[in-house]
């Protein structure tokens, strides 16, 4: 009688957490971010700082740190996200019905869309579209693979009209390549002595309002032998940290203001904060804490100002008339009291229920 092999592994019946192992903290982000560049497992993360950075982006898209290090590469320098990204997260999106690709050819590409309640959206994006725009004199992608430049391409510009508020201006590589949209770098500075999280922190928010012209890290300067050093506090309840959470949020509800121009929403975001509060790495963390009602208010204002500008696109799609936006929208919402702000909202959604029941 032959004996039966036995297994040597078994399957765990029991779901394992992808996020189990997630950082809980901004000390315990930086010292995963020092054993990631060791590791040397992904080696476009070439220093702890940049690991950081690159982590703290991911999560703001929903991501994992490990799914950040893996869907982020470099292009000329530059941070960009790979394409199967960007449609992985808007196929996420909860009113996201389909967001897929139904021609893909060595001259065309079309991608389509429907959102939960509204018409479907096609793009298209052809070689001759690349020539007429400079995309195809400038990379040389498009003669030894156009099918997949264009669709790549094609998918990008369908989900940044249409999905701004999920892909929160993400730019994939041949976004960059093409010189169609502008990315954002992060230089963080240590200078060897008491760690500063409210300096790193505004260092991601500067990131977003205007990227240097230099994205090399700095390099971390290793403290002397026998000098003493002051351990990493956990940033715990750091008021900072919500004051860069809200600054974000406040980017990211501009989006729908400006019509998709995140460039336009992080210009509009810097002069509502400048314009109200101070620089959140020159505050103390008393100030930052009494600072954070009046972020609080700025970002009701935006969020009131994105609830607005997508009923006027949807009162758009339905062929209904909007009404007129309030005199100094341009200048955006935070410029508006909230009562005037919940006034013009009602108004807008009284035309839209009025546009759908004629």
């Amino acid at each position: 009688m032959t004996a039966q092999p036995q297994a040597i592994a078994r399957r765990s019946t029991v779901a394992l957490d992808p996020y189990a192992f997630e950082p809980g903290s901004l000390a315990e982000l930086k010292e995963l971010g020092r054993e990631i560049v060791q590791s040397g497992i992904f080696p476009h993360i070439k220093t702890p700082e940049q690991a950081v950075v690159v982590a703290m982006w991911g999560r703001s898209l929903g991501l994992s740190a490990v799914q950040a290090f893996e869907g982020l590469y470099t292009v000329n320098g530059r941070p960009a996200w790979y394409t199967w990204l960007l449609v992985s997260l808007v196929r996420q999106h909860p009113e996201c019905e389909f967001f897929e690709c139904v021609e893909s050819t060595p001259t065309r590409a079309v991608w389509r869309s429907k959102r939960k309640g509204r018409p479907e959206i096609a793009k298209t994006f052809t070689i001759q579209d690349a020539h007429d725009a400079g995309y195809a004199q400038r990379n040389a992608k498009y003669k030894t693979e156009p099918e997949i430049m264009l669709s790549n391409r094609c998918a990008s510009r369908l989900a940044r009209q249409e999905w701004s508020e999920q892909i929160h201006g993400m730019a994939t590589g041949e976004d960059i390549l093409d010189g169609e949209v502008d990315v954002v770098s992060v230089t963080v500075v240590d200078d060897g002595a008491k760690d500063n999280d409210a300096k790193l922190a505004q260092a991601v928010v500067e990131s977003l309002e205007e990227a240097p012209p230099d994205d090399t890290p700095t390099p971390v300067e290793e403290p002397e032998e026998g000098a003493v050093t002051t351990p990493e506090q956990p940033d715990a309840g750091d008021p900072h940290v919500e004051l860069v959470e809200i600054q974000v949020a406040m980017i990211e509800a501009l989006a729908d203001v400006t019509e998709g121009d995140t460039d336009a929403a992080r210009a509009m975001a810097k002069k509502a904060w400048s314009a109200n509060l101070a620089d959140t790495s020159k505050m103390s963390p008393s100030q930052a804490e009494a600072s954070i009602s009046k972020a609080r208010t700025l970002l009701k204002k935006c969020e009131l100002g994105q609830a607005i500008a997508r009923c006027a696109a949807d009162m758009r799609e339905m062929g209904v008339k909007a009404p007129p936006f309030p005199k100094g929208w341009e200048q955006g919402p935070w410029t508006f009291t909230i009562k005037q702000l919940e006034g013009t909202l009602g108004g807008f959604e009284r035309r839209a229920s009025e546009g759908k029941s004629a």
